[in-house]
């Protein structure tokens, strides 16, 4: 088998779908035989994956100054390296990564984790990309049929966990912790959805309790939240750090309640912890 170099550009290690996705693509890589070094500005998730003896390349992401110099310190690093592929997954990456696949004269994978609008389709539709890939066929028709994507280009890519990561403990009976992994900033929707709804159940006599594990700024507006519904001992709110596995195993019930997604990586890591969703 002919080792494959891919270098992976995240932007930033902090817990999202992007990043786990890169993560456990870089693991498995390397793992079989392959060679993964994973350029980013820096986040919770640093420390990990040096620890599992990941290469990890910082860069300073400096949006159009970053690209107005070329990315000189990032180019050199990378044409020492000598990657086969690059994979961007970010939407906001992808001029830069472009650039870098057009001067080293490399194939540009992008992956996209969330749904897009049709502006960021015109993002995809370049001709330096190889490929684009989804996480499910759902999204891969989208689009294609709705955003004009050339069905060759768009695959499948499904995420994957390893399951070893998520051994849970001795069954429990019962539901007792109803929990979540989410956002704290502009996408706490399901944050705020999810409160609601332990509220009505506390109201209705029911004794559950809440865990709500996520990441961005906005947690203090969580917490008033919580404060003015009465929930303050009943709701934890926690953040992500490098590993959820500890708050998965807390949950008898993984909740997911949002109205559009494509397919959250945290379900897989819930149905991983035999956690019911």
């Amino acid at each position: 088998m002919i080792g494959l170099r891919i270098a992976h550009l995240i932007g930033s290690l902090h817990a999202s779908a992007a990043s786990s996705f890169a993560i456990n693509l870089a693991r498995w890589l390397m793992q079989n035989e392959h060679d993964a070094l994973l350029l980013s500005s820096g986040g919770v998730r640093e420390p990990e994956c040096q620890d599992e003896g990941l290469a990890v390349q910082r860069y300073a992401d400096k949006g159009l100054r970053m690209l107005a110099g070329r990315g000189r310190k990032l180019l050199a690093r990378l044409t020492e390296w000598k990657p086969d592929v690059i994979h961007v997954h970010r939407l906001a990456q992808v001029p830069l990564g472009g650039d870098l696949a057009c001067k080293l004269g490399v194939p540009l994978v992008v992956s996209v984790h969330c749904p897009i609008e049709p502006d960021d389709a015109e993002t995809l539709d370049r001709p330096y990309i190889e490929y684009v890939t989804v996480p499910n066929e759902e999204f891969r028709a989208h689009l294609v049929a709705r955003l004009g994507l050339d069905r060759d280009r768009v695959v499948v890519l499904p995420y994957g966990v390893d399951m070893e990561r998520f051994a849970r403990p001795a069954p429990r009976t019962g539901v007792r912790t109803v929990g979540t992994v989410t956002r704290f900033d502009d996408q706490r929707d399901g944050a705020v959805m999810l409160i609601e709804a332990l509220a009505s159940l506390r109201e209705q006599d029911h004794d559950v309790r809440g865990l709500i594990v996520g990441s961005g700024a906005g947690h203090e507006d969580l917490e008033r939240l919580i404060a003015d519904a009465g929930l303050r001992e009943v709701i934890e709110l926690q953040e992500a750090g490098a590993h959820i596995a500890p708050a998965l195993a807390r949950m008898d019930v993984f909740a997911y309640p949002f109205r559009r997604d494509t397919h959250s990586i945290s379900v897989i890591k819930a149905m991983s912890s035999q956690c019911a969703v």
